[in-house]
């Protein structure tokens, strides 16, 4: 069984992280990750999206006026039932390398190495070169790139992509590479900030840790939110307005946890 632990608050805590597992432990303790606790909350607009990439792929396969044996019409069914996780896979390789991609180029400004190759996918390459451009235009001094944060006061970690000083004010930073930004993107930044506020003895309530969202959609216009813009667009909350809303959705997340376990019977959420 592979146990990774990872030292945070200076090496005074050290979270545990089970691979076979999937979770994340402090001190025999549970700790919930903070993108699974958000899927508490419905997405009703993935749901058409899953309806509408069945039906494209059932339309594909189907002529008029043409006919077809009841094993190929199965056959369409059976596909066309999880033709939107092809469709999101491929998404999330492509959201996965361009990731990888921003946290060698982040680590190779911070220890002052050889950056990585920009890649020959026109897509990939204009969107770092977007990124890219933000950064000249604003003095961006990294910190951290792919940083686990961890509340010991209320048990929830995250990755966070980044931790910089932009034009001096302390930011978690998260890139996000799907097609949209769904509003609870800014209760997790606002977890993140929280974790890494309390661990480095700063006060979200004083603004002391911001919050941005970089968009950046494989090879189309890149959207950037900083704290000001993630509140007017996203959830008209502050950071600290905005983790205390995350902290009543996991205990939602929790409740339903426990529910699961000692009632076989409810349905799960998937």
């Amino acid at each position: 069984m592979a146990v990774e632990r990872i030292p945070l608050y200076d090496g005074a805590q050290i979270l545990h992280y089970d691979d076979d597992a999937h979770v994340y432990t402090l001190k025999g303790h549970i700790v919930d990750n903070a993108t699974s606790i958000l899927r508490v909350i419905n997405k009703p607009a993935l749901v058409q999206w899953a309806a509408n990439m069945a039906s494209t792929y059932w339309a594909d396969q189907i002529a008029p006026g043409k006919a077809y044996d009841e094993l190929y019409l199965e056959g369409v069914l059976r596909e066309a039932k999880s033709a939107h996780r092809k469709v999101s896979g491929g998404a999330k390789t492509a959201g996965t390398f361009l990731h990888g991609w921003l946290e060698h180029w982040i680590n190779s400004q911070m220890k002052k190495r050889k950056p990585p190759s920009m890649p020959h996918h026109d897509g990939m390459k204009n969107s770092i070169e977007l990124y890219q451009e933000w950064e000249k235009d604003n003095t961006v001094d990294y910190l951290y790139a792919e940083r686990k944060v961890l509340s010991v006061k209320n048990l929830h970690c995250g990755t966070a992509d980044a931790i910089a000083l932009v034009n001096g004010q302390l930011e978690v930073i998260d890139f996000k590479t799907g097609k949209g930004i769904y509003a609870e993107s800014a209760l997790q930044l606002a977890s993140y900030a929280a974790a890494f506020s309390e661990e480095s003895g700063s006060d979200i309530s004083q603004g002391d840790v911001r919050r941005r969202i970089v968009h950046i959609p494989i090879g189309k216009k890149m959207t950037m939110w900083d704290d000001e813009k993630i509140e007017k667009d996203l959830s008209g909350q502050d950071t600290y307005h905005d983790y205390k809303t995350f902290l009543i959705a996991k205990s939602l997340y929790q409740w339903t946890k426990e529910v699961e376990k000692k009632t076989p019977w409810f349905r799960k959420k998937k």
